[in-house]
């Protein structure tokens, strides 16, 4: 029901990424949310190997290569390390035999809500007050395990996304792990809304206020190579709700394949809007590429639409940059939407690559309403985000784009735009298939409804 009703709804391509908790060790149940707790389920158990085959055969008779794209996944799921996606796997995994939440000061949960039994209070206290002792090292050690590896499995065949970012943990500081990094694709910037009460949020700054890290920013200074998405983060029979955070994916075909080449890649981009279109080159290089760049003035084009409402609308494209604890801004460049028959939006920045290994763009919207998430200055200023483009790595080259071996000279346009939406704790992208002209052609068109 769920993929017919994305594809219903205009949707492109699809996951569906449920929680992946405690399943492996609890047996071969079938569980809900609508299952008392002490009937041999929990709700917090999550997918087990039932739901994983089913997950597989619901994918395979839905995928239709060309027309629409229906796959699998999970979201490995914890209370304090974190959440991340997984997808194109064989094997999947959880946080509880990954040694991910076996702390002791998790035991009241775990007795509560897996065996039914109710600890005294002073003993959750007393359980409360220890050291965590939970680790993130044994997912990352999975997903760099051939499939088939004893005793867990392995997740080698498999591309990875780390989701809301400083909410339910940060990936312990984002320790980096160079031996997975290039299959670790995406970080959410948007994310929502998961249920009807919970608003759509800019993850930009999420809890800095309270002592964590600038995620994004922290993120990528850790080392990964990561692209920016909205999700939908789904847990509502809601499906093409257009008040859906999105992300868009650049594709070369509208299948599996395609779609796994673009997030390999790092062609994506975040949005909030419905329709909207967002692709960025730099030196000629798209986004989500290494860039070669001499140093000085470095040429930033912009290709942005959301439908012919959106052309004139001012804008302000913020460049971010690496920042210690926060993010810097670069520049902050006052722009319109183009129309038909108008350039792309171009502008240089002066960059100096051996002092910003990476930049990203944030698209805001003088009018928008800020979203209260984001903190400090010089991110309050020009009005709420609408979008954000992948990262630009760059390295000092004598020859301009020399480093990349990506041969789009983009910013490329979409002979239509359609959207990916993915069900559970997942990712809702929007996919920009068909005719694209290199340079600085700026193309329209809406193809497909969206969700």
């Amino acid at each position: 029901d769920w993929f017919a009703a994305m594809r219903t709804a205009g949707v492109d391509v699809a996951a569906l990424t449920d929680h992946a908790v405690m399943g492996k060790l609890h047996g071969d149940v079938t569980c809900s949310k609508a299952t008392p707790v002490g009937d041999g389920c929990s709700p917090y158990v999550g997918i087990n190997e039932t739901s994983w085959g089913l997950l597989a055969d619901l994918a395979d008779a839905g995928d239709d290569p060309g027309s629409f794209v229906a796959m699998r996944g999970f979201e490995w799921t914890t209370g304090s390390r974190g959440h991340l996606n997984v997808w194109f796997s064989e094997e999947w995994v959880d946080a509880l035999t990954t040694g991910s939440i076996t702390e002791v000061r998790d035991a009241d949960t775990l007795f509560d809500e897996v065996l039914g039994v109710e600890l005294p209070p002073e003993i959750v206290s007393i359980i409360d007050s220890l050291p965590s002792t939970a680790s993130i090292d044994g997912f990352w050690e999975w997903l760099a395990a051939p499939v088939g590896s004893l005793p867990l499995g392995g997740g080698a065949d498999a591309l990875a996304g780390l989701n809301h970012p400083n909410e339910f943990g940060n990936f312990e500081n984002f320790k980096f792990f160079p031996n997975v990094a290039d299959r670790v694709v995406s970080i959410e910037v948007f994310n929502g809304p998961a249920h009807t009460d919970v608003p759509l949020r800019d993850y930009w700054s999420w809890d800095v206020a309270n002592g964590q890290p600038w995620p994004i920013n922290a993120a990528l200074n850790a080392g990964w190579r990561v692209g920016l998405l909205g999700v939908s983060d789904n847990h509502t029979s809601l499906v093409g709700d257009p008040n859906a955070a999105r992300g868009g994916l650049w594709v070369t075909e509208l299948t599996r394949a395609g779609v796994r080449d673009a997030m390999e890649r790092r062609r994506m981009f975040a949005s909030r809007l419905q329709g909207l279109r967002l692709d960025a080159a730099a030196h000629g290089v798209a986004m989500g590429s290494d860039v070669g760049h001499p140093g000085g003035p470095l040429p930033i084009e912009v290709d942005l639409d959301w439908g012919p409402d959106s052309w004139g609308e001012e804008i302000v494209i913020e460049v971010a940059v690496p920042g210690t604890d926060e993010p810097g801004q670069l520049a902050a460049v006052p722009a319109t939407i183009p129309g038909p028959g108008d350039p792309v939006i171009s502008f240089t920045v002066d960059v100096d690559p051996d002092e910003v290994p990476w930049l990203l763009l944030r698209i805001c919207q003088p009018t928008f309403e800020l979203d209260p998430n984001v903190v400090a200055g010089p991110w309050t200023a020009h009005g709420g985000a609408i979008a954000y483009s992948s990262p630009f790595w760059l390295q000092r080259a004598d020859a301009p784009g020399a480093v990349s071996d990506d041969d789009e000279t983009t910013p490329t346009t979409g002979a239509g735009t359609s959207s990916l939406l993915a069900g559970g704790i997942a990712i809702a992208a929007a996919a920009a298939v068909g005719a694209r002209r290199r340079g600085h052609g700026h193309g329209h068109g809406h193809g497909h409804g969206v969700a």
